[in-house]
């Protein structure tokens, strides 16, 4: 049996209000950092298969 309590919406709101920080734009600029290498790696594939075809 589960003897965890349960949270109510009092003690959820004490805690975002107290304790809890977000990381606001660092974790958006985490995700676009993730995304732009990625895209990077791709563009760096497609032109290095563009320049052998050149050869």
């Amino acid at each position: 049996m589960n003897n965890k309590k349960k949270i109510n919406d009092d003690f959820a709101e004490y805690f975002f209000r107290n304790f809890y920080q977000d990381r606001g734009m660092r974790k958006w600029q985490g995700f676009f950092l993730s995304d732009h290498t990625q895209a990077l790696k791709k563009l760096l594939a497609e032109e290095k298969k563009q320049s052998q075809s050149n050869d």
